[in-house]
C-alpha cells in the first residue's frame, strides 16, 4: 500500500512523513486506484517526450490533410477540363462519320437506277462515282486522260457487279470512227460518253482492253447500268428506253470468254 499526503497529495517516501506537513498522519490509498490532487500543478510526472511527439504527430497530420485537399482538387480540376475538351470536339468526329447528303456528294454523282420490270434477272450495279469528274476538255487535262479517269474509276465496281452479266451496250469508239459522216476524236468521244453518262443512270465507261468479250482491245464502250442474266433481258431494257437498235443492244462483260457469244443485237 503506498501512502499519500491528505494535503497535497504527495506521495510519502520519507519514514517522517509528508514534506508539507510532517506532523500528519499519512493517507492510505488501495494498490491500483489513482489519488487524488486536490492542488493544481500536482500529481504524476510528464513525460516532455511524449508530449512532444504527441504535437509532433498532430502536426504531420494537418499537413498530410492539407496536402490531400490540395491534389484533390488539383485532380477533380484536371478530369473537368478533359470532360469539357472532349465534348466540344465530339461534334467535328460525328460530322465526319455521317455519310454524306445530297447537298454534300460532288456534281456528276450518279445514283442508282431504279428496279427493273418484274420477270427479269437482274443484279443492281454498284454505283461508284469517279474520283474525278471533269466535264469538258482542257489545257491541263486532255480528252484521252479523261476518258482514262472515268474508265479506271469505274473498271473496279464492274468487276465487282458486272462480270460475266450482260448490260446495254449504248456506244463504242476509237478516234476515227465514223458515224453519220462525222469522224470522231477523243473530244467527241468523251462529249458522247458524258451525254450518255447524265441521261441515264448508272452509266459508266468501259475499256474494251479490259475484258475479253470484245473483238478489238482499244475501244471507249459506254454501257448502261442495269446488270441482267440473259441478253434478252438487256435487250428489252433498250426496247423499253425506245433507243434505235443499233444504238443500244445486250453485251456481255467478260473476263474468260472470247467475242463468241457474248454480243446480241436486237
Amino acid at each position: 500500500m503506498d501512502d499519500y499526503c491528505p494535503n497535497c497529495g504527495r506521495l510519502i517516501t520519507s519514514p517522517s512523513g509528508c514534506p508539507c506537513s510532517p506532523n500528519t498522519a499519512p493517507m492510505q490509498h488501495p494498490q491500483g486506484v489513482a489519488p487524488v490532487y486536490p492542488q493544481p500543478g500536482y500529481g504524476p510526472p510528464v513525460d516532455i517526450a511524449e508530449q512532444r511527439r504527441r504535437e509532433t504527430n498532430r502536426t504531420l497530420g494537418i499537413v498530410a490533410g492539407a496536402i490531400f485537399l490540395v491534389v484533390s482538387l488539383a485532380v477533380a480540376a484536371v478530369l473537368v477540363y478533359r470532360a469539357t475538351s472532349s465534348t466540344s470536339t465530339e461534334p467535328a468526329a460525328l460530322n465526319q462519320s455521317r455519310p454524306p447528303t445530297s447537298a454534300q456528294v460532288a456534281p456528276g454523282y450518279v445514283p442508282v437506277p431504279s428496279e427493273p420490270r418484274s420477270g427479269t434477272t437482274v443484279r443492281p450495279p454498284t454505283v461508284r462515282a469517279p474520283t474525278v469528274r471533269p466535264t469538258t476538255p482542257t489545257a491541263q487535262v486532255s480528252a484521252e486522260q479523261q476518258l482514262k479517269q472515268y474508265a479506271n474509276s469505274d473498271l473496279p465496281g464492274l468487276r465487282v457487279d458486272a462480270n460475266e452479266m450482260w448490260v446495254p451496250q449504248l456506244s463504242s469508239k476509237r478516234p476515227g470512227t465514223k458515224v453519220d459522216n462525222v469522224s470522231y476524236d477523243e473530244e467527241m468521244i468523251l462529249s458522247d460518253h458524258l451525254i450518255l453518262r447524265a441521261a441515264y443512270p448508272g452509266t459508266t465507261l468501259v475499256w474494251s482492253g479490259d475484258w475479253t468479250s470484245f473483238k478489238s482491245p482499244d475501244y471507249w464502250v459506254t454501257v448502261a447500268g442495269g446488270r441482267f442474266g440473259t441478253a434478252d433481258e438487256a435487250n428489252r431494257w433498250c426496247d423499253a428506253q425506245a433507243i434505235p437498235k443499233d444504238d443500244c443492244f445486250a453485251k456481255r462483260l467478260s473476263t474468260t470468254g472470247g467475242y463468241e457469244g457474248n454480243t446480241k443485237v436486237r
